[in-house]
């Protein structure tokens, strides 16, 4: 039963399990990328994010379908700034959810890594009708397949709709 079920574990405490799929959302410009290195440099140095949640340590992937030229100084001027160390952080020029041919080439042949950014699941699902449930589905479930697997947390990175109260770009 739903109330028999063990709490979560957590990879920042009281934000981010450590396992599952997730959404960081906003608006163009909300500066979404900018809190993903930092929660990425958080998990990868086990330190604190934020004021008071702490972090477990772990392996991180930074799948950067957008912005990827940016990306590496931003994550270095993000770990001078704090102090912190890029080590445990690796990047990869983006993952595809149209089908699960990236997924399984990183379960073959990459180590195991407890968090995954995907930034952004727009270009992650180019090719798909972000307004299907049936296409949206079918990207998710590549993400959650990445997710089991590993049991990892896969954090993605999305835009809202141009009606914000319409929450999520993607059915």
């Amino acid at each position: 039963a739903l109330f028999d079920l063990e709490p979560p574990a957590w990879l920042i405490d009281d934000v981010l399990p450590e396992h599952g799929v997730g959404f960081v959302s906003g608006a163009t410009g909300s500066f979404k990328s900018f809190l993903c290195v930092h929660v990425a440099l958080a998990v990868a140095n086990g330190t604190a994010f934020g004021q008071s949640s702490a972090s477990a340590q772990g392996r991180v992937l930074y799948t950067a379908n957008e912005g990827r030229f940016a990306l590496g100084g931003r994550i270095r001027a993000a770990a001078e700034h704090n102090g912190l160390s890029a080590e445990g952080l690796d990047t990869w020029p983006g993952i595809n959810l149209t089908s699960t041919k990236d997924v399984e080439h990183l379960i073959e042949n990459a180590e195991r890594y407890d968090l995954v950014i995907i930034d952004t699941l727009a270009k992650a699902s180019s090719g798909l009708d972000e307004n299907s449930n049936s296409e949206m589905g079918k990207a998710l479930s590549v993400a959650q397949q990445l997710a089991d697997e590993w049991h990892s947390m896969v954090l993605m990175v999305a835009h809202v709709a141009k009606d914000a109260s319409r929450g999520i770009r993607g059915a």
